[in-house]
């Protein structure tokens, strides 16, 4: 009998120093406040492997609290830390990444998403930029940022992972970080009117969009990438006349 209560008793420890340990899957934090997971694992576990020595384990929990999104806004101070001062850059561009899945509570990292725009890695600075145009006029600390990542010439890439340049995210954020006003149109008009490639146009035109009647200014220049442009440019010219008040046709 004495025997049977100490296996009893010693389960009992062993299941409450499980409730307790925050490395064990019962830890008792998260399993009262779990919420949305992935993989099995709350948000709060995966911000704990946040801080694993091995550069893959990071790199998974970034991309595991990506994948959880806003629900994971409580990972955003550690994922910025990722961001900044990770040596992987891997690490780093995933980090990214999970950030622009998280707005509003993303705004806490813009410090760390500025600071990612003159990253090393291409990569980073696309998704920094990506980020930064998903949090509109929070974004405004960083408008002298995205000023200098949309002038700089390293800037011409897509990292080979989207269809715009980094040049034409950070004039996107731009755009919505300054809706309302006209301080970024003289900027994005000549962006457009430089414009090289379709692409191009269609990613300046949709910024000049976002700022709204404060872009009625630009109205010429959407005009003439609307009649040198293909049915595309066209297409999306008409859209940013539409939102910046004016008619379609002249």
């Amino acid at each position: 009998m004495k025997s049977v209560l100490r296996l009893m008793f010693a389960i009992l420890v062993l299941a409450a120093l499980a409730l307790l340990l925050p490395f064990s899957p019962l830890y008792l934090p998260d399993v009262l406040t779990s919420g949305p997971q992935y993989e099995g694992k709350s948000a709060r576990r995966w911000t704990r492997v946040l801080n694993e020595s091995e550069a893959k384990d990071r790199k998974a929990a970034a991309f595991a609290l990506g994948s959880i999104g806003k629900d994971a806004g409580e990972s955003v101070p550690e994922l910025a830390r990722i961001l900044t001062d990770d040596p992987d850059r891997e690490c780093r561009a995933e980090a990214a990444l999970a950030l622009t899945k998280m707005a509003p509570a993303s705004k806490e990292a813009v410090p760390a998403l500025m600071k990612a725009l003159t990253d090393s890695e291409p990569l980073v600075r696309l998704n920094a930029a990506l980020a930064l145009s998903k949090l509109d006029a929070d974004a405004r600390p960083a408008v002298p940022e995205l000023i200098t990542a949309m002038q700089s010439p390293e800037n011409t890439t897509n990292a080979g992972a989207f269809h715009v340049t980094i040049q034409e995210m950070a004039a996107l954020a731009l755009a919505r970080a300054t809706a309302g006003t006209a301080d970024a149109v003289p900027l994005l008009t000549a962006a457009l009117e430089g414009a090289k490639t379709g692409d191009a146009r269609i990613s300046y035109l949709r910024a000049l969009a976002y700022v709204g009647p404060e872009a009625r200014t630009a109205a010429p220049q959407i005009r003439a990438a609307k009649k040198a442009g293909s049915k595309a440019v066209k297409e999306e010219a008409d859209i940013a006349l539409q939102k910046i008040g004016l008619p379609i046709e002249e």
